[in-house]
């Protein structure tokens, strides 16, 4: 100890550490300093004086932690060919088909107090731009990857002095799918205005060559725009099956060999609660005349042949 100040006091260096834990990096930062500690004889108490330095020890002019958040470059989305359906990051988003297959690529938007909560991962923030609809927000993570965060010291204007700790960030990768865009450019063409929805399935893989939807939207129209959720009726639409499920009738049928493509047969225009479209009454035609024309209630008595268990 040394005198300080007169009789009565005395003074001892002491050193200490300071450890600082954060979500935002992997390991805790350890800062080292020192400060002296005084003796008061006439109080009998030793007295620690405090300066907000001393939460910094080593570090001029620092005034508060400040994270730093850099995200990589968004990845992209292709086609099964490798044709670009969405690329560039953040604002500059683009989507070079426009609103074919739009609805179905989906655009990003600004993350809100609410949406924040559902993103997958702790490390975004109210404002980042994130997957909002269709695949940019079903493969988000894989999109995406993570950012790099660096844990720093700033100066009271927020200028950062240095940088304590650094979390590396995940490189995002690219998301192919399984559309052909020629497919989708046909595909849609042929839906016209037609309300609704439509798939082309590769019966092989059942791989989706292409996805159409009444009313696609331009995501480059989107891209940053919050609180628009497009309805994407090929997808998400629940619709009954109708027609379609004549195709496992009618496979079912000749496979098991209840009919064959000559087989006659009656499409009155109701059939124990099955009506045809419009009414429409057909007194005999073959079973290939019956897929040709959709007859439901020709199709309802091919059904009872082959029973439940064959479909099934």
């Amino acid at each position: 100890p040394s005198a300080l100040g007169g009789p009565g006091s005395l003074t001892v260096p002491v050193e200490y550490s300071i450890t600082y834990g954060s979500r935002a990096v992997a390991d805790d930062v350890v800062l080292d300093g020192s400060f002296e500690l005084t003796y008061d004889e006439s109080t009998t108490r030793w007295l620690a004086p405090f300066r907000e330095a001393m939460l910094w020890p080593g570090i001029r002019g620092a005034d508060h932690f400040l994270i730093r958040r850099s995200w990589p470059r968004r990845g992209r989305i292709l086609d099964r060919f490798g044709r670009v359906l969405a690329a560039g990051g953040g604002r500059r988003r683009r989507y070079p088909y426009g609103s074919l297959a739009g609805t179905t690529v989906g655009f990003t938007a600004p993350l809100t107090r609410k949406s924040v909560r559902d993103a997958p991962g702790d490390y975004y923030c109210t404002g980042d731009l994130a997957g909002a609809t269709g695949l940019e927000r079903a493969y988000e993570r894989r999109l995406a990857g993570t950012p790099r965060v660096d844990l720093a010291v700033a100066d009271r204007r927020g200028k950062p002095i240095v940088v304590l700790a650094t979390k590396g960030g995940r490189r995002p990768r690219d998301v192919r799918t399984t559309l052909d865009m020629r497919v989708q450019r046909a595909t849609a063409a042929a839906f016209g205005s037609t309300s609704g929805g439509v798939v082309v399935v590769k019966p092989r893989t059942g791989d989706l060559l292409a996805v159409v939807t009444s009313f696609e939207i331009d995501p480059n129209n989107y891209a940053g725009a919050g609180g628009i959720d497009p309805f994407n009726r090929a997808l998400a639409g629940l619709y009954p099956p109708g027609s379609a499920m004549k195709v496992v009738t009618a496979g079912a049928a000749l496979d098991s060999g209840a009919v064959t493509p000559r087989t006659r047969l009656t499409g009155p225009s109701e059939y124990q609660g099955v009506r045809n479209f419009e009414s429409g009454s057909y007194p005999s035609l073959d079973f290939a005349s019956a897929v040709q024309f959709s007859v439901n209630t020709a199709f309802a008595q091919v059904a009872q042949r082959v029973g439940a268990k064959r479909l099934i």
